[in-house]
């Protein structure tokens, strides 16, 4: 198991070459709005280790489905109700269609891009 990292500087060099060191850092660097972005600029799903308050933030949401369509499941719920998260959720990884609010199921656009990005 890897040390807490504490060091906003170590942190946000750690998080940009590797997302995933988020699950590392600090509660306090976990709230880090700077760090948070960086992390899911380079892997989507680490928003899972970022603040709650960071699954109702669209722009850091945005990125992190944009960068990686599983992160999905850990907006907030009134952004996965919305098309353009849903839209890069499939896009990104197709498989998400099975998660997505039902209403989008029928959707020939999504439908359809979910089967070119399986």
């Amino acid at each position: 198991m890897m040390a807490t990292i504490k060091k906003r500087e170590t942190a946000l060099d750690r998080v940009a070459k590797n997302g995933a060191t988020l699950s590392n850092c600090s509660d306090e660097l976990k709230a880090d709005r700077e760090v948070v972005l960086l992390a899911v600029k380079n892997k989507g799903t680490a928003l899972c280790w970022a603040n709650e308050l960071f699954k109702f933030d669209k722009e850091i949401c945005l990125i992190a489905v944009a960068n990686a369509g599983y992160a999905y499941s850990y907006i907030s719920p009134k952004f996965q109700a919305l098309r353009e998260f849903v839209e890069l959720a499939v896009a990104n990884r197709g498989n998400m269609l099975e998660v997505v609010p039902d209403s989008y199921k029928n959707d020939r656009k999504i439908v359809l891009s979910a089967i070119a990005n399986c």
